[in-house]
Formats: structure tokens, sequence, C-alpha cells
């Protein structure tokens, strides 16, 4: 099947009809970004029928001969960047993916259950067979760093090009162990406690929580917070500066703006085909003991709780995605960040360890959140990606020493 599949894409690449293949149909609902002009759509073949697969397409602004085309991959499971704004420099070509199965590619037809990280990673090959780059970059977020890290290994293998590089930010490297994912945001909550004032400690110490607000959103309200990390400007950061307002001498205002951050934490909408392709991959393929979507943890007592198993429900962890298995030819770069709870350092550490023969470069943010290089490093990062583009990283050193985040990020090798 694996044959017959790459044989077909090739063939639809070359403008070839296949004669007898059922098509899926259209999904009637998209939201009107995905028929925006930037988007275009490329047949693929998915479960033995055809599918068009959309994606969103910005060419370089020179003309796209010298420069490349960045291929955005986000996480999730489930995310897409098709209709988002991407922080990469403006004479770059964009590339925005939605995953087979949701965003702009969600289809009723198509079953959660039977999709893969490997059929993702081939719909985003097929991508770039479609606009045929002269040059381009994958850059893999979180879960879009398995993504990128299998369509780079499995490019030869389906007829493209290898990329120019890999860019990973908060890496995944492996499967996580049984409640190994829990452990870093246990931590980061009781270091995170340590920076708050004593007053906003005993209030998130009271049982119920504060604000009336269930225990559940409180938990995953944390979990949010500690994704962020230090600013690049230096000061207390967002997730010291929100909770700060449960302190008894801060003032009202501060209290409400925290009330209306919390409910609209609550309120956050998780579309059906998102939701799905999450438990889907996630607990077959990232962490079978998965407690939730959007929480894993409920405050009780000034403690995350876990909560109870039951999330994958009967769904095992059948295809544990380990990145030795997916050697990548092209140049690494890996961006981490040291205080990066869902997607801990060990993560990259051994993605990195990994891979036996590409080049690598690994930017560690000692203070960094899980976006540490579009995030904590926001006031660098166009110079970092230029450098990525025209010299292979060979002037990261000097630019990261003038990143305004401190301490500054370290470089290896």
């Amino acid at each position: 099947m694996l044959v017959q599949g790459i044989a077909l894409a090739l063939q639809l690449a070359a403008g070839a009809g296949a004669v007898g293949v059922p098509r899926i149909a259209g999904n009637p609902d998209l939201p009107p970004e995905c028929n925006a002009s930037t988007v275009r759509r490329v047949p693929i073949e998915t479960g033995g029928r055809l599918f068009e697969y959309r994606y969103a397409y910005r060419p370089a602004d020179d003309g796209g001969d010298d420069q490349p085309v960045v291929v955005n991959i986000p996480g999730g499971p489930g995310e897409g960047s098709i209709g988002r704004p991407l922080s990469v420099p403006w004479e770059f070509g964009i590339v925005r993916i939605d995953p087979l199965g949701a965003g702009c590619n969600a289809n009723a037809a198509i079953s959660a259950d039977s999709l893969t990280s490997e059929d993702i990673a081939s719909a985003v090959l097929a991508v770039v067979r479609d606009i045929k780059p002269k040059r381009y970059i994958l850059y893999g977020v979180s879960y879009g760093s398995v993504v990128a890290t299998i369509a780079a290994a499995k490019a030869r293998e389906a007829g493209v090009p290898q990329p120019d590089a890999v860019v990973l930010e908060a890496v995944l490297g492996r499967a996580f162990q049984p409640d190994e994912a829990l452990w870093a945001f246990e931590n980061g909550w009781n270091d995170l406690k340590s920076r708050l004032p004593p007053g906003a400690v005993d209030a998130l110490s009271q049982d119920p929580p504060p604000f009336g607000v269930a225990p559940e959103i409180w938990g995953g309200y944390l979990e949010y917070l500690q994704l962020y990390g230090a600013p690049p400007g230096g000061g207390t950061g967002f997730a010291v500066d929100s909770l700060s307002a449960l302190d008894p001498a801060a003032p009202e205002d501060k209290r409400q703006v925290l009330r209306n951050q919390l409910n609209a934490f609550a309120g956050q909408h998780t579309d059906a085909a998102h939701a799905a392709l999450y438990r889907s991959i996630v607990c077959r393929e990232l962490d079978g003991s998965a407690r939730g979507q959007l929480t894993d943890f409920a405050l009780r007592g000034g403690a995350l709780i876990p909560l109870d198993p039951g999330f994958c429900g009967p769904r095992k962890m059948t295809s544990a995605f380990d990145a030795a298995a997916y050697q990548v030819e092209a140049p690494l770069f890996y961006f981490s960040g040291g205080q990066d709870p869902a997607t801990p350092e060990f993560q990259t550490a051994y993605h990195y360890v990994s891979q036996r023969s590409a080049r690598k470069t690994w930017v560690r943010v000692p203070t960094g959140g899980h976006l540490s290089f579009s995030g904590n490093l926001m006031d660098c990062q166009e110079a970092l990606w230029k450098d990525i583009a025209a010299d292979g990283g060979a002037r990261f050193a000097s630019i990261l020493s003038s990143c305004l985040i401190r301490p500054s990020p370290s470089l290896a090798p």
C-alpha cells in the first residue's frame, strides 16, 4: 500500500489522472479563510481515496530565486496556521499548513483514528512538491517538530528535494513515558509559586480556588501560564504579573483582568476535528497516559493534582514516536526553553543525540518558555532567520549575544 500511495502521489504531481480512484467530497462548512485567494489545493491520496488538501502560499517577495520558502508546521496536534500571522522575514516565502483531518482540511469522511503523523507529513511533502521551491525550510513547532522530522527524513523517498534546513522549536524527540509529561508542570508550578507574593500564594491555596472558578479551569490556566517563560526585555514575566493580582495589596482592576483571562481560557472552543485528531495522535504516538486536552490538572489546596486517567479511552500507544527512526540529512536548528514544561529540554537533547549525520545547532534559552524562538527571542529572531538562510547559522553566536533576554542564550555545539 505504501508503494502504491507514493506512485499515485507522483502521478498526481505530474498531472496524470487517477482513473477509478474514488474522491472525497469537499467539506461545505469550512470557514472563510479556507477559501482565501492565497489558499491552494493539491490532490493527495489518503486511505485509498483522493482528497483536495488545502494550504496557503505566499511566494518570496523578490521573485523567490534566492530567498527560501518557510513551510510552517504548527503544533497541537490539530492546530493550523492558515489565516494566522507568522513572524518570518517578509522577503521569505511562506507556506501555512493545516494538518490533514483538521482546520481547512477537516472532512467527516476522514477518520482521525485512521491518520498518523506519517500521513500528516506526507501531505506536507505533497505541498512542497506542488510549489516546487528552489529553496525551502521546514519549520516545526511543538508537535510540528515531529511532522517536520518525519517529512525531512522521507523527502527523498517521496521524490522531493532535501530542505535547506529544518528548524525545530519546542522539540519532541520521543514519546513520553507514563505520567512523564506531568512532572515538568508540577515542578514549574512549585517554582512559579516561589516567585509570587505571599498573599497570592495564600489565595491560590484556598479550596475552592479564587473567583468561584472550577479547580480544573484553574489547573489548565496554570499550565498555560507556565508556557511563557521570561520576556525579552526583563521583568517578572506574564505568569507572575497575572497571578500577583491575587495579592490583597493589588488593585481591583488587576484582579478584574485576571478574572477576564480565566473566563477567556474557560471559554476556549476547540472544534471537533481538532479535538479528534489531538486525541488520536497523542494517545497512539506521543503520550498514552494523557489526562486531557486543555488541562491535565485540577488546582486543589494550592497543588496541581493530576486528573483521573481515561482521556485516551481504548486507544493505546501503538506507534510511539522516536526521532531516531527518522534520520534527517539537512542541517538541523533546535530552539529550546529552559522553562518549557510542555516539551522539556530532555526532549530536545534526545532528538539532538538521535540524529547521527546531520549538521546540528542547538540554541538553548535558559529562561525561555514553550516558544523560545518566536516568543522569547522575538527581538532578534529576524536576524536569526536571515542567518539560517544566508550563512547556515554562521553568525548565531554574535546575534544571540545581542538578544535582550537574560541570561543570554547558549549555543551548541
